[in-house]
Formats: C-alpha cells, structure tokens, sequence
C-alpha cells in the first residue's frame, strides 16, 4: 500500500489512502477503482499483514527520558515484547502469562484537594474490570515503521460525523519525528482484553481472533508542531497527539461508532493544582506488564515542572510501554463514560509518573482536519 504524506493549511500533516488523498482533484487513487473500492482494499491490507507471528514481534514504542532534566532524549525499548515475558522480540512465543491474570501492583488511597473538600483517587496501576464506556472504547494499536512492529493505546473519540470515526492516540504512535514518516499497517482493536489473541508463530489472521476485530486507518493526522522536530524534545511533548480517521471495519464491517460508543473529548486545559480528578487508560505491554489487560491509574492532574509546566502530570502511575496513546479521562466518580482531556505521552527514566499533553486549540485543528477529511485543504 501506497501512503501519501501531504500538508493540510492548518498546519497539519497527514497520510492517507490514495482515494482520499485525490479526492480534491478527481483522483481515485488506483485506475478502474472507486474511493471506497481503495479503501476496503486497504483494509484488507492491513489485516492480511497482522499475523499472529508479525504481531508477537511487536514492541512497545515508549518515549522515556533519562532524567527529569534531560528533555529531548528518546529512547525506544528493544528487549520488552507484549507476552514475552521480557524475551527479545525476535523470537515469538507463548507467553505463560497469555493464560493468567496480568500481574499489576496498585495503591488506592484518598487525599483531600485544597479548597474544595473533595477526595482524589489515587491508583498506581490496577487492571480495569468495571466495563463502560472506557472499556469498548480504549483498545491496542498496531503500526509498523520501517521494519520494526510497534504497538500503543488509542480511544475512539465521538466526531459528529455519520460514515466514518475518529480515534486519538499519541503522535508518536502514528509518525517517526526522526525520519520523517508516518506509520504503516496501522490497526486498532477496541475493547481488546475482552478476548486478546494468543501470540504465536502462525501466520493466520490476529484481527480474526480478537472480540471486536481490527479498524485500518484510512488517513493519520499530526500537527506540524510535532513533525517539525528532529527528536522527542519539549516542544514535541506538547504536540505528542494524533487522530486516525477509519471507515468500515470489524468482523461484519460495521463503521466503529456503531460498535462501541465514543468518549466525549475536551480541548481546553484543566486546572493543575490537584483538583481536577484524573483517570489514565491503556494497554501496558512491557514488563511488569503483559499488553493483554486495560490498566488504569489515577490522581489529580498536576502540570511537569521539569518542562516548564507545558505538560500535565499523573503522579505515582506506574504503566509501562504500550500504553502510551491511551486516554485521560477527568471524571468525579469512577463510571468512566466521561471526557478525554489528555493521553499517555511520555515518562522520565526511574520515576513513577505518567505524562501528557494539554489539548488546545491545535488539537483541536487536528481533529478537525480527521473528521472532515477536506480533501480541498490538501496543498501538498
């Protein structure tokens, strides 16, 4: 499959079948094909590439820094595979935790917010078993770049547009700042720890195995903000988001929003003195971890002062990679059918906290650009 990277006016980038890409000037992408012909075979594509062998070599792709003070180091974990126990990625296998319960260590407590009375919950890492919205509407995600397999977190997101969805997840989970390119084979997999897929060495169908199926990206969107830099720096942090525009998919076909419903989603910052209740979610894959089970932390947002504030902060969590892209929900009560306010993004090296991005009116523009696929913006 081709992928075209191209420049929308709102300072946005995007990739994106060959039918969308043409739309604006009559150009169906492949000749003797229809728009929607190119992207059914599109996803067809991509759930032919997702094996349960290419998907057992599938790595986390975390960004972590090595010291509160050194933004702008990246590092990409090559010895922490999904249901590997920590094994190399190179050699596939059953992991004996695939069987098991995730292991996850959790403290519960509850601290009295300044000013206001109110409790905040406080969860390090605990497995989510109380279903909701947040349940179906979180998954797994799968991408390739270059020759290397990669898997994060993402949530669907409500877009108020019929015939097509919108899912949010982090920038780095859809392009490579550093060379440039945008993720191939990209697939998501809502409600994925209702029924995970075994890892194995078979070369069968992994999205036919999983309890809802897989959903193909038909266009990925970044701001230029985050494609612009050459490293996972500061400024890369507060634009570490993504939306993936997807159309039919699943086991029957159906378009997401009709599966699962969508999260609400919030673009204006939340207050950082720990009064805003805050709910981390993902599918953390590196040990101490499996990738098979929704996890989730929680504590009042806070802002990372070793990045000059520009950035939120959930103290004590202790996910690991894979998670990155999962939502940030704020919520007074645990029912979790709420609003997306922030996503996984980045950690520091030997500390137990999880960061993210304030959304704004940049992430709004990139929402926008996913949910109205205006092919008569595209100037590139």
């Amino acid at each position: 499959m081709k992928w075209f990277r191209l420049a929308i006016v709102a300072a946005v980038l995007v990739a994106t079948v060959p039918a969308i890409a043409g739309a604006g000037s009559g150009d169906s992408g492949q000749s003797g094909s229809t728009p929607a012909e190119d992207i059914r075979a599109n996803h067809r594509e991509a759930l032919e590439f997702w094996t349960h062998a290419r998907v057992a070599r599938a790595i986390p792709r975390d960004m972590v820094l090595d010291a509160p003070d050194a933004l702008g180091i990246r590092v990409l974990p090559t010895h922490h595979a999904p249901g590997h126990c920590g094994g190399p990625p190179g050699a596939p296998r059953d992991c004996p935790g695939d069987t098991t319960t995730t292991t996850t260590s959790t403290t519960t407590t509850t601290t009295t917010v300044p000013g206001d009375g109110d409790e905040i919950i406080v969860v390090t890492g605990a497995s989510w078993t109380q279903g909701g919205d947040i349940a179906d509407a979180s998954g797994k995600v799968l991408f390739a770049l270059g020759s290397s397999y990669y898997v994060c977190s993402a949530s669907v997101v409500a877009d108020g547009v019929a015939g097509r969805s919108v899912i949010v997840t982090a920038a780095h989970c859809v392009y490579d700042e550093v060379n440039n390119e945008f993720a191939q084979h990209w697939v998501f997999i809502p409600n994925y720890d209702a029924a995970p897929a075994p890892l194995s060495t078979s070369n069968s169908s992994y999205c036919a195995d999983t309890h809802l199926g897989c959903w193909s990206a038909a266009a990925l969107f970044v701001h230029d903000g985050y494609a612009s830099q050459s490293s996972f720096n500061s400024t890369a942090t507060q634009y570490d988001f993504g939306f993936v525009t997807v159309f039919g998919g699943g086991h029957d076909g159906d378009h997401l929003d009709a599966v699962v419903t969508p999260l609400g989603i919030e673009f204006s910052a939340v207050s950082t003195d720990n009064s805003v209740q805050g709910w981390a979610f993902g599918y953390p894959a590196a040990q101490k971890y499996n990738g098979r089970d929704l996890t989730y932390c929680a504590n009042g947002a806070t802002a990372d002062p070793n990045n000059g504030n520009a950035t939120y902060r959930l103290a004590l969590c202790e996910m690991t990679g894979g998670s990155s892209g999962g939502p940030w929900i704020m919520s007074k009560t645990i029912e979790h059918n709420g609003v997306v306010f922030s996503l996984n993004s980045y950690g520091y090296r030997g500390v137990k906290a999880m960061y993210g991005p304030k959304f704004n009116a940049s992430t709004s523009a990139v929402f926008n650009a996913a949910r109205t696929l205006d092919a008569s913006v595209v100037v590139g």
